[in-house]
């Protein structure tokens, strides 16, 4: 028998699904009783993941489909299979992301920038123009930014333009898609560990520095993100749209690290 809770009867629909924030996310929605479907590039990370969330809650409803959230064909795939649990998509989280480019706005690459828009903020627009048309009875979509969305960060230009340009997104869509009752916004994510920060956080370097800058003094796991991104898909959060929650220790309060001088090594 499925588990009872806030989120009973909802069906969910995560891109980047096998990653680190998308998977605490999908715990959260199935521990409170909502279908789960996963989409991403990698079938065995998919099939790995399943098999944790089942674990963890063994009689959660979890679907795979492998595929590429920049890819129409492939969304189109996802979001019918979200909506055969219930016959519609509930919420919608698209958590695909990352940096392409790291350097000084003289001397980046320009394909780098474009890929940099196309995984940060195109994915995110093609997954919420398919899912909306299936929310027909309203719905919640939670979108991924960062700090670097909101302050500057030196080296990162594309990807932070990026996250900036998500943001204006959502708000756009969170006034055009109310009159249809589905809610937009957002987590401002910090420097959160997961498989993209593996690395990131075995350097000694630039750990100190980011947690100098953090007023809490630790940084982020996937949970303290997935607990504020599970607040706004369910129904606490029924009048709330167009909002960003910065889950970041508190670093917003201050700015972004400079690295600069790793970056001319």
């Amino acid at each position: 028998m499925a588990a009872k809770g806030k989120m009973s009867g909802m069906s969910a629909l995560i891109t980047g699904g096998g990653g680190g924030i998308g998977s605490a996310s999908a715990e959260l929605f199935l521990k409170d009783g909502a279908a789960v479907t996963l989409m991403g590039r990698r079938a065995e990370a998919l099939q790995a993941t399943r098999s944790r969330l089942l674990q963890a809650v063994p009689d959660g409803q979890v679907e795979l489909v492998a595929g590429d959230a920049t890819n129409e064909g492939d969304l189109g795939i996802a979001v019918e299979k979200a909506a055969s649990f219930t016959g519609r998509i509930d919420v919608l989280l698209p958590t695909v992301g990352g940096v392409c480019a790291f350097g000084s706005i003289l001397a980046i690459d320009m394909a780098a920038f474009r890929a940099e828009f196309e995984l940060n903020l195109f994915s995110g627009v093609l997954a919420l123009r398919h899912a909306a048309p299936y929310m027909t009875g309203g719905g919640a979509a939670v979108f991924i930014s960062s700090a670097a969305g909101l302050n500057s960060f030196r080296h990162l230009s594309g990807y932070a333009s990026a996250k900036a340009a998500l943001e204006h997104f959502v708000r756009t869509a969170a006034d055009e898609l109310s009159a249809k009752g589905i809610r937009v916004n957002g987590v401002r994510a910090g420097m959160t560990r997961t498989e993209m920060t593996a690395e990131m956080f075995e350097d000694s370097r630039m750990m100190s520095t980011f947690k100098g800058l953090v007023p809490l003094e630790r940084l982020g796991e996937p949970t303290d993100i997935a607990t504020a991104i599970r607040y706004l898909a369910g129904p606490e959060s029924g009048w709330i749209t167009g909002e960003f929650i910065s889950v970041d220790g508190g670093q917003h309060l201050r700015h972004n690290p400079d690295f600069s001088a790793l970056a001319s090594e």
